[in-house]
């Protein structure tokens, strides 16, 4: 028959030949249930959701309480990405059978999709209930334990459940997610490589695997792992777009990728957030250059994250009288930062759950005349958004160290350190420099004192590295080796953020010995601290005499942390803008000497800093003030800010197009 034809061709995943059988049986049966809801799964198979739909939505007018086609219309709603309509499609299922094991699922699936982890964990103990051995029921309620700060609980189910299916990719994930969160970043390694010989065609497992590496140092493995993810993901979706932003984010830390690949790459990528989207030509805000100015600003950055000390340090002092702000976030995790930003906007918006064309529309119905992108390709970017030219101007503030890549992005914020004359062709924005430089910089917490240089006491130069280990390769490693070779007696302090580094022959502290015992480095000359709460943090930091940045990918939250505390920041200055960052900040608090142009200058000014102990204690008894006064100043970051709105803002009404007359200021 017809209908067992068409459901033998979508158990094979054969959808041509199903959706032909389903209309042939349609045309022997009638629009009875079995072949319309074949004909609806084909046409879902086929791509066609809003048929697919339209065949489910028929079924359930003539079947109003049959909880299957329910349940099949919340599946697609999902699987297309809907999960507000899947939610509410699963919820009536529900209720037509609460102990509808799918719909139980699915409802789940969707509030985990939605943020809402804690109405998912009645729904997924329900599950569990029902089906105690189910390795998929385990690992999302493990996760939405986790999404509820419930760590010690998720990892216990999800240690009980891996006994018995140790196999589970999705357990050997959650698993890692949650050392991860733990900052145990070699154990996470560990599961997420068992993980990828479980399922390794996995786009998930892979992408996991490319974080997994660089958090634990392994760039390469990085690289290789998060190409692996692209290969396997389906093209054209959210999970490809978000994939190749993390691709292009480690690019900036390879040594060999010169200033024009990086803008090459990135210029390439636009297609990923146009989409196909014509952008937006015709506005109707008023083209006055006087007027007050609404001014968004886009991102998923209002947490607490290093964004905050070089965000909320200028927000704070905007001027409300001439400008209002939008502030729209893309982001469903909340902190008590994310309150500090609520207070700083005018006007706020939670806008994670919509998707690019809501988000353009209510961009344009609150008659926003400059957008502003705050973050570039780290996670929750609206880029698609900017792709589509949501407002008259649109501008990128360099949080994230180099070019958007976006062709309707009109200007970059940045500065003549950072951006010298010559490097104008590294973005794909217009470049606008700021007069005193677009870092200010804001501890979250207050500092304790700068305590005396340690060397007088110890009788050694103690070196710092703080910077994550994925940012480390053997270029940096030849040149710790060179300066310890070179200064016998000095030791090396290695802290970030890791729970591992603090036990004695861990994987952790073992990685940094591997790479300098055959550089001839003595491992007891190595000292570590691990994670710490922000005030011990900057204490650690100041154990330190000297601290090492990273090349090519500088440092900056952890090198204004040294500045702060009084700790000179040897830096290695390269030919990209996440490589000139570091001497962007040395040059802005009076030590320019101590960046230099190539690697033997870099290993050389460590040794010479390291040999005269009086200079390095005067450096760092007036530092905290030098650093401070320099970047400490977010009120006149605002106001120069301000100014290049109102410069960009009267380019466009003067001409209907932004654009400054020449290409740089």
């Amino acid at each position: 028959m017809p209908t067992d034809a068409a459901w033998a061709a979508i158990e094979s995943r054969d959808w041509p030949r199903a959706l032909q059988c389903a209309l042939a049986a349609i045309g022997d049966q009638g629009l009875t249930p079995s072949p319309v809801r074949a004909l609806a799964i084909s046409l879902w198979g086929m791509a066609n959701l809003p048929g697919a739909l339209a065949a489910l939505e028929s079924l359930l007018s003539e079947n109003p309480a049959d909880p299957l086609y329910w349940n099949d219309l919340a599946t697609l709603h999902f699987r297309a990405n809907n999960f507000a309509s899947a939610s509410a499609a699963f919820a009536r299922a529900l209720e037509l059978d609460p102990a509808g094991l799918s719909a139980l699922h699915g409802r789940a699936e969707s509030l985990l999709r939605l943020h809402r982890p804690a109405d998912a964990i009645p729904l997924l103990e329900q599950c569990r209930r029902q089906d105690p051995h189910s390795a998929s029921y385990a690992a999302a309620l493990g996760q939405a334990l986790l999404a509820t700060e419930q760590s010690a609980a998720a990892e216990q189910l999800i240690d009980e459940a891996l006994v018995a299916h140790p196999r589970s990719a999705s357990l050997l994930l959650l698993k890692a997610s949650i050392a991860s969160h733990a900052t145990r970043h070699q154990e996470a390694l560990a599961f997420v490589a068992r993980a990828a010989v479980e399922a390794p065609a996995s786009f998930e497992v892979q992408a996991s695997l490319a974080l997994a590496s660089w958090s634990a140092g392994d760039s390469a493995a990085a690289f290789a792992a998060q190409r692996r993810a692209l290969s396997l993901t389906p093209k054209s979706t959210a999970e490809e777009h978000n994939l190749h932003s993390s691709l292009l984010w480690l690019m900036l830390h390879d040594p060999a990728a010169s200033a024009q690949s990086i803008r090459e790459t990135y210029e390439r990528s636009n297609h990923f957030w146009a989409a196909g989207h014509p952008p937006n030509s015709a506005f109707p805000n008023t083209p006055d250059p006087g007027r007050p100015l609404r001014i968004g600003y886009l991102t998923g950055e209002f947490v607490m994250n290093p964004a905050f000390c070089f965000l909320a340090s200028w927000m704070q002092f905007q001027d409300r009288e001439n400008f209002t702000s939008y502030f729209y976030m893309s982001r469903a995790l909340h902190s008590e930062h994310t309150d500090a930003y609520r207070n700083i906007a005018d006007h706020w918006r939670d806008v994670w759950t919509l998707d690019d064309a809501a988000l353009t529309a209510l961009l344009a119905r609150d008659q926003i005349d400059i957008l502003v992108e705050l973050s570039g390709h780290f996670a929750d970017h609206r880029l698609n958004v900017f792709a589509r030219r949501a407002a008259p101007v649109q501008v990128a503030f360099p949080h994230f160290p180099a070019t958007t890549g976006v062709e309707q992005i009109d200007y970059l914020l940045t500065d003549i350190w950072t951006t010298p004359p010559g490097s104008e062709s590294e973005y794909t924005e217009q470049v606008y420099r700021l007069p005193s430089g677009y870092i200010a910089f804001q501890l979250a917490e207050t500092p304790p004192p700068v305590t005396p240089l340690p060397a007088l006491a110890n009788g050694y130069i103690t070196f710092g590295l703080f910077q994550r280990p994925g940012k480390y390769h053997a270029q940096t490693w030849d040149a710790i080796a060179a300066i310890l070779s070179a200064l016998p007696t000095a030791r090396l302090l290695c802290h970030y953020e890791s729970a591992e580094l603090d036990t004695p022959g861990s994987p952790a502290q073992r990685r940094v010995a591997d790479e300098l015992t055959p550089r001839r480095v003595d491992p007891a000359r190595l000292l570590f601290r691990g994670s710490r709460p922000l005030l011990r943090h900057l204490a650690v930091i100041a154990e330190a005499d000297i601290a090492l940045d990273s090349f090519p990918y500088n440092g900056q939250t952890t090198t204004c942390d040294c500045l702060w505390m009084g700790v000179p920041v040897i830096n290695l200055q390269g030919a990209t803008h996440a490589a000139r960052v570091g001497q962007a900040l040395l040059h802005r608090v009076g030590l320019a000497h101590l960046s230099s142009a190539t690697l033997d200058g870099y290993v050389q000014t460590a040794i010479t800093l390291a040999a005269d102990v009086h200079s390095l204690a005067a450096i760092r008894t007036g530092l905290r003030q030098q650093a401070e006064s320099s970047l400490g100043n977010g009120a006149l970051l605002a106001r120069e800010i301000e100014t290049a709105y109102r410069t960009f803002w009267s380019q466009w009404c003067a001409s209907g197009s932004p654009g400054l007359s020449s290409r740089t200021h």
